[in-house]
């Protein structure tokens, strides 16, 4: 049997072999993910948190466009808004943000342990999942996705609407 993790993934084996195609997708541990989440940010704040692996090709340039232009036309939504970035986050991404005028709302937090990471998914008030651009990116379900839907908040996914995640978001909805 030959074993995969995107049902594209799973689709395109099957068109090229006569062995049974299988599919098994990355998810999440339950018991990281306890029934009695932690309460959101204070409704003060609107936070937007991404966690993990922040890469340039997967940078939302229109995002922080919008939340810009947000942020320029109403001074309480600028005051409450806060961008979390929490694991490693490439260069181009910060400088992306600072670019776009969001550097007094940034808060890039690094590398944080798992447990902790749960929990600022779960304290979040929308949690974003930029995918990266390539073409191939389309079949890939990023392991992430599962912990963001596990954390019970609002995702806003960016990429490729015909995309693997793209059909589990929509799913989950």
């Amino acid at each position: 049997r030959v074993i995969s993790v995107s049902p594209l993934v799973r689709d395109e084996f099957r068109e090229m072999t006569s062995t049974p195609v299988e599919l098994i997708t990355n998810g999440f541990d339950e018991d990281d993910f306890p029934a009695a989440a932690s309460p959101a940010c204070p409704p003060e704040h609107f936070t937007i948190v991404h966690t993990g692996l922040f890469a340039a090709d997967g940078n939302p340039l229109n995002l922080w466009k919008v939340l810009a232009q947000m942020c320029a036309g109403d001074p309480r939504f600028k005051e409450s808004m806060r961008l979390r970035l929490i694991g490693k986050t490439d260069t181009q991404i910060i400088r992306a943000i600072v670019d776009a005028g969001l550097e007094d709302n940034l808060e890039d937090l690094g590398y944080l342990d798992h447990s902790r990471t749960v929990i600022e998914q779960q304290r979040a008030s929308m949690l974003i999942l930029p995918l990266r651009q390539e073409p191939e990116y389309r079949k890939v379900l990023p392991g992430k996705i599962f912990e963001y839907l596990a954390s019970r908040r609002p995702v806003l996914g960016i990429g490729q609407e015909d995309g693997a995640a793209a059909a589990v978001l929509r799913d989950a909805a």
